[in-house]
This record gives structure tokens, sequence and C-alpha cells, in this order.
């Protein structure tokens, strides 16, 4: 890679906004910015016709947008969320070259492109401008095999707990699998430690800008969703005037869950999804314990998946939903003694 000074005083940054609260926004931001210009490709119109349809259909449609270096710090400031940036010294030839790819991306005809969440991103499309103006060195460096998986990397979605619990139970094995350096920076965070590390030859400034203060209740609000429901369905176990009642609705409602991991996988274009060995854990027969009298060979079946399901989870790592595998077996024997 052919390193000098950057062309015409002309300052190549890249930009790293940390989580945010929304959940848009809990896997951080990136951007490139060239001098005062900031150039990012995460922008979507909530507004849009069809919106949900798109999401559920893997659809999407971003598009790439010019800001202001200022206005970035502003609302990185506002929204409590980390600023840092890393000066790139990138040949005079790159750096103009990455002026031009950049504009005529942001041409109307060429601003919008297809969204796909692991693969075509706001941080997958800072990477490939970044591998362009290196000549390819970036994706050289970056096909070792890094220590993360995609769920390593989303299940830590900040203050955002049901959409934590949601990606736990919807990922499939796939998603538990690890992944080369390239593939992982799919995630802001993990372009600027890239950066950071592998790619310090490349990098002649960095600092952070603008940190927040800790937050003394970031373990809770990452968890609360499941620590919720854990507790209400615990809770509710416990009284022995709710405890049927309980058991009925979770094992409807695990039931349906467990339909739509189905649908997740076999018709939902989620590749994610595919192989959810969740589906044994929320189980779409569970319905049967409460539509009909309860068997012996129903009961032995749904405990078997369970258990089948564990193996699969400390196969994968998958600990996550553990807690609630144990409260399914506590409501299958409470369920059979019930019954008995």
């Amino acid at each position: 890679m052919c390193l000098s000074a950057t062309a015409h005083g002309q300052m190549v940054r890249l930009i790293t906004i940390g989580p945010g609260e929304a959940f848009w926004s809990v896997y951080g931001h990136t951007a490139l910015a060239i001098d005062n210009q900031v150039y990012a490709f995460g922008y979507f119109d909530f507004d849009a016709d069809n919106l949900f349809k798109a999401f559920l259909l893997n659809d999407m449609n971003y598009a790439m947008g010019i800001s202001e270096l200022s206005d970035e710090l502003y609302w990185a400031q506002h929204h409590e969320r980390p600023f840092t940036e890393q000066v790139l010294e990138l040949s005079t030839g790159a750096v103009q070259q990455l002026k031009q790819q950049l504009a005529q991306h942001y041409l109307p005809e060429n601003r919008r492109y297809r969204y796909d969440y692991f693969a075509n991103n706001c941080a997958t499309k800072v990477r490939d401008f970044l591998n362009q103006a290196t000549d390819g060195e970036l994706y050289q460096r970056a096909q070792a095999l890094s220590p993360y998986s995609y769920a390593d990397l989303t299940l830590p979605a900040h203050h955002q707990s049901a959409m934590r619990f949601g990606l736990a139970v919807g990922f499939g094995y796939q998603a538990y699998q690890k992944i080369s350096y390239w593939q992982a920076m799919a995630f802001p965070l993990v372009i600027k430690d890239f950066f950071s590390h592998q790619m310090a030859d490349a990098v002649t400034y960095e600092a952070v800008i603008y940190q927040p203060p800790a937050d003394s209740w970031e373990l809770l609000k990452n968890h609360a969703f499941y620590l919720v429901l854990l507790t209400v369905l615990l809770l509710a176990w416990s009284i022995k005037s709710l405890r049927s009642y309980a058991i009925t609705v979770w094992f409807y409602v695990a039931s349906l869950i467990g339909v739509g991991l189905l649908l997740l996988w076999w018709v939902l274009p989620h590749p994610m999804a595919d192989g959810n060995f969740n589906v044994l854990l929320f189980n779409p027969l569970l319905f049967l314990l409460v539509l009909r009298k309860q068997s012996l060979f129903m009961t032995a079946l749904l405990g078997i998946s369970l258990f089948v399901w564990l193996g699969f989870a400390w196969y994968w790592g998958a600990w996550y939903l553990v807690p609630l595998m144990f409260l399914h077996v506590l409501f299958l024997v409470t369920r059979w003694q019930q019954s008995s």
C-alpha cells in the first residue's frame, strides 16, 4: 500500500459514533469525512410505504447522505454517543479517487441501495470504499478468522433488551459461526478497532473527541425485558391460583413463537434465521398440552426436545435462553403433576 501525506491538505477521517438509544443506532455508526464533509450510508425513511413489509422480506432501501462534521459531532454529544476520529494517511491519487467515487455514489440515480443487515449496510459501504482506497490491502489483511460470530456482535443490543431477546430467539446456527474480520466489519466498532490495530500503519492520528459519562444502569437496560419475563412467569407459577393459567398462556405464546420461527426459517428471506434450533425450545406443539389431556408420550417428547435444544445451545455457545429452557422444564413437570 502506497502511503503519503494527504492530498493538498485534504484530511480523510474514519468517523465512528458509538451506540445510541434508538433501536436503529444500537450498533453505532461509521462514516468517512474529507475535510469537513461527512459521507455516510445509513439514511432511510420512516414514512416510506410498506416499510414493515420491506423489513420482513429483507428488501430495505437505504441511501447515502452528506453532512457537516460539526453537525455530526453536535448530534453525537446531544445524544451522548461516543465520537472517535481516525485520520487516514492515503496516497494523493487515493484521496482524489475516493472523492470522485463518493461524488458518483451521491448522484440521485446512485444514492439509494438495497440494504442487507450483514452484507451491504452502512458500515460495509465504508469498508468497501476504504478497501479501494488502500488498493485492496484492507481486504487482504481482513481475511483472517476473527473471534466473533454475528451473534457475538449483535446480541449486545445497546439498551434494547426486547431486541436482544428477539435476536437470541430468532438466530439460527449460522449466526453462531465464527466469521472473518472482513465480514465482522459490518459493524462500525469492528472497523474502528481493525484500523487501530491491524491497519495502524494507515492511521496517522486517532482521538476520542467525545466520550459520554458511564451509565450505571447499562446492565439492566440491556437485559430488562428478559429479566421481567422470567420474573413474571416465575411469580405467576409460585402463586397456586395463577399457576395453571400462567402455564396455559405461556405455552400458547411459545407455540406461536415457534410457528414464527418456522416461517423465518422456511418462508422469509432471512439467512441468519435458517436452521434455527430454538424451534425445539419454542416448540409449536406446546399448545397440545393445553388443548388435550396430558399424556406421558407428549410430555416425554417435549422434554426430549428441550434437552436436544440444550445440546445445540452448548455446541454453539448460545447460552442466553438457558434460564427459559429450565422454566419450560418446570412448567412441563407441573403440567404433568396437575393432570396425573
